[in-house]
């Protein structure tokens, strides 16, 4: 019978935590007009503790959700009424994902203005929101299953 030396223990502990970081990383997601980074279901957002209906989203919910918003953007108009037209090449995104209780695939898409992102490398680590910046951050929720913007509301202003 072969002894297990300390080496190899810390070569499995290493290798189990490395795949347990993989998967709790958020992917990078580019596309013709769009540059961000979806978050798994197992992230853990802002602290929060995990919901059970969280969803780790496929490359092709990205691309229905991005298309869905950039054919709606002449029509978009958020909670108090008001028509907005974000010029959406200008920001970066962040997607999580969620099922609704029948089943639908819903996407949150955060926004946040190129200009404003103070540390670019932190986009992949947390969702980026906050009280105020108006334009600068975005929240669009979108079923994909049923093909329909569901919330689209601006940050306010300071």
């Amino acid at each position: 019978m072969r002894r297990i030396t300390l080496k190899m223990v810390f070569i499995i502990v290493g290798l189990l935590f490395h795949s347990y970081a993989e998967a709790q990383s958020a992917s990078y997601i580019k596309g013709k007009h769009y540059i961000g980074y979806a978050f798994p279901k197992e992230y853990v957002i802002n602290g929060f503790p995990l919901e059970s209906n969280r969803y780790t989203l496929s490359r092709e919910n990205i691309i229905e959700a991005e298309k869905l918003l950039h054919d709606s953007v002449p029509n978009l108009i958020n909670e108090h009424g008001n028509k907005h037209k974000p010029h959406l090449k200008d920001y970066y995104r962040q997607y999580v994902g969620y099922t609704t209780s029948n089943n639908h695939i819903v996407v949150h898409i955060y926004l946040t203005h190129k200009d404003g992102v103070m540390y670019k490398d932190e986009l992949y680590k947390d969702i980026i929101q906050g009280c105020d910046g108006g334009d600068y951050y975005w929240e669009i929720v979108i079923d994909v299953t049923s093909k329909r913007i569901l919330r689209f509301s601006q940050h306010g202003f300071a």
